[in-house]
Order: structure tokens, then sequence, then C-alpha cells
């Protein structure tokens, strides 16, 4: 090859290494800057999950307190029982203005981690409605399960920490990690098991 060819095949190389290698940085930076946020988010679900799950609980036996105490429900069971269908049917009215905190939440939870993903059932008002409905059942005695309402509450929390990150992410497997990580956090929180919660994720 022309001396004056060689220099221009390997400016080209030269070139089309240092476009390569910016490309990899610049897919390293967005890899770490998900990673950051995947646990950042997890960690924050955790927290304020335990907060939400120990505020339900201290609602309730407050609750109970007022049926039994101020209201003379130990000693009267017409009191109690009428206390306890007023819990539920408060309840009950709570859901019925959020259809989508009807139920436990747990078959919608796994639809989205099939990729079915349903944004209408990870919004704050579902989070608080899910939180005063079940706050005013279980004090009501009834014998209603806590796991699926608490993973529920816990991918509500996930995702409304950073919406826009769920926003750009829809369909991406970075997304189904993250619903089914706070599914752990949710079944950790409710049985004090972290390790019942990452059985249940693998």
């Amino acid at each position: 090859l022309a001396p004056g060819l060689r220099q221009k095949l390997l400016a080209c190389q030269g070139e089309e290494a240092q476009t390569l290698t910016e490309q990899t940085r610049r897919f390293l930076d967005f890899q770490e800057s998900i990673r950051r946020t995947y646990w950042r988010t997890l960690i924050i679900t955790a927290l304020l999950l335990s907060l939400l799950v120990l505020a339900i609980s201290e609602a309730g036996r407050h609750i109970e307190w007022l049926r039994d105490t101020w209201l003379g429900g130990k000693s009267n069971l017409a009191t109690a029982v009428s206390f306890n269908v007023a819990a539920v049917l408060v309840a009950c009215l709570v859901v019925r203005r959020t259809p989508e905190a009807q139920g436990s939440g747990y078959p919608e939870m796994k639809a989205m981690l099939f990729g079915h993903f349903m944004e209408s059932f990870l919004s704050l008002k579902v989070l608080a409605s899910k939180a005063v409905a079940l706050a005013l059942v279980a004090s009501s005695g009834m014998p209603i399960g806590q796991e699926g309402p608490n993973v529920h509450m816990a991918a509500c929390i996930t995702k409304c920490l950073d919406k826009q990150f769920f926003a750009e992410h829809v369909g991406n497997p970075i997304v189904t990690h993250m619903l089914l990580a706070a599914c752990a956090v949710g079944v950790g929180a409710t049985f004090s098991a972290p390790v019942g919660g990452v059985l249940l994720a693998l």
C-alpha cells in the first residue's frame, strides 16, 4: 500500500476503536446506573414496607382497644359483633372506590411477573386504600392472610419510588426483577422471614 493510504487506514481504525471504546463506556455507565437504581429502590422499599406493616399492626391494635375497652366489647358480645361488622363495611367502602385494591393482589402480581404490566394496580391511591382496608379487616378478627396484600403494597412502593424508571423500562426484564424482589420483601415483612422471601423469589 502507498504510505498515504496506509496512514488513512490506520487513522480510520483508530477512530473506530475510539468510537467503540466510547460506546462501551456509555453502556457500562448505563448498566451501573440501573444497578444503583435497582438496589437503592429495593432497600428503601424494604424500609418503608416494614414501617407500613408496623403502622398497620399498631392501628389494628388501637382499633381493637377501642372495641374492647372504650366500647365495652369484652363484656358485650353484641357490641363486639356490631363493631366488627362496621369495620368490615368501612373497609369495603374504602376499596370500592379503588377497584384495583380489592382482593389480595397476588394474582395481579403473578400476571405482572409473567410480563403483563398493569400500571394502574401500582399507584399510591391503591397503596393507601389497601393499607387502610387491611388495618380495618385485620382488627375485626376476620381470618385473612396478609401475605398477598403486603406483596402488592411492596410492589406499589417500588413503583411509586421511581415512576420514571418504570415508565422508561416497561417490558425490560429489570422491571420484572424489581417486582419479583418486591414480592420477596413483602413475604419477608409478613412473616419476619427474609430467607422465606428469598426462597419465594427463587
